[in-house]
């Protein structure tokens, strides 16, 4: 089956183009649906019966360039918030949530296809995700004397993504 944006949005109201947020929680709830519809925008969709593909690059980079507008939006809405509610949440969910925003975004912009090398244009997303890395590491170092990382939220796949240059599904 193959969802537009614009389906999508029916099935999950909280990643319309107007989406606003109050709180932590809710910016998490939706970067996480914004999350999926990247993936669900960034496959290629095909009958799983029959495999016969009924996908257009045209729909395609539409569709792509609709998440980006999404992605930005929701950085800045919340940026917006944190402003408004610097405690918010503790910094070690606020820079899981920037990592999973970080990711995101390098995911939506590279898209689907084209040579390796489309990943390069990234590198600042990818310092992005590392810097944050490095941060949440040391927030936990506060804590505990031995420090471990969390893969909550994919930490792991976000520095991989990072140490490669390119997302593998």
């Amino acid at each position: 089956m193959t969802l537009s944006v614009d389906e999508y949005y029916q099935m999950h109201p909280s990643t319309t183009p107007d989406m606003e947020f109050n709180t932590f929680a809710e910016a998490h709830a939706s970067l996480t649906d914004l999350a999926r519809l990247v993936l669900i925008a960034d496959i290629p969709s095909s009958d799983s019966i029959t495999g016969a593909s009924n996908w257009n690059m045209d729909v395609y980079n539409t569709e792509r360039a609709n998440c980006v507008i999404l992605v930005r939006r929701w950085k800045t809405n919340f940026e917006d918030l944190l402003c408004c509610h610097p405690d918010a949440a503790p910094p070690l969910s606020i820079n899981m949530l920037r990592m999973m925003h970080a990711t995101t975004s390098i995911i939506i912009a590279a898209g689907e296809f084209g040579p390796d090398t489309r990943w390069d244009e990234h590198y600042d997303g990818f310092v992005e995700i590392v810097d944050l890395a490095e941060l949440i590491v040391a927030e936990l170092c506060q804590f505990e004397c031995q420090s471990f990382f969390s893969v909550e939220q994919g930490c792991m796949l976000r520095l991989e993504l990072s140490v490669t240059g390119r997302f593998t599904r």
